[in-house]
């Protein structure tokens, strides 16, 4: 039979990846609060929640204590909901952005605007022209 025990402890199962899971999450949710730079905590966030669910299954098998592999899962989710939703939040302005860029491009305010300077350059050139005669 195998001994679980450590010193005077029992060491229960899935407990060692509860808390690296944990700690990912934790991780992964203070990056995810961070404007633009939360998408990168996505991969933590996935990291963090496979570690967990693995932490959680051994320590129903084992009939141990799951709260470490819970808590890590709750963050990890959380992290990985808002790496989501910032990533959906940019995806929308940049092609917001572009759709603005090409209405102003084709639009013909750039059209009458560069006339309008092409004339202002003409009426330049005669009256400096007319100036010096």
């Amino acid at each position: 039979m195998e001994d679980d025990t450590v010193g005077n402890a029992r060491v229960n199962p899935g407990t060692g990846l509860g808390i690296a899971g944990l700690v990912l999450g934790i991780i992964a949710l203070v990056f995810a609060f961070i404007p633009c730079i939360g998408l990168f905590s996505l991969l933590p966030g996935i990291v963090g929640l496979i570690l967990s669910l693995i932490s959680f299954n051994q320590s129903k098998k084992a009939r141990a204590s799951r709260s470490t592999a819970t808590a890590g899962l709750v963050c990890s989710l959380v992290a990985c909901a808002l790496a989501c939703w910032q990533l959906y939040v940019l995806s929308k302005a940049s092609t917001g952005f572009m759709q603005s860029y090409e209405y102003y491009e084709q639009s013909t305010r750039m059209d009458s605007l560069s006339s309008a300077i092409q004339t202002l350059e003409v009426v330049a050139d005669t009256t400096h022209t007319e100036e010096q005669k």
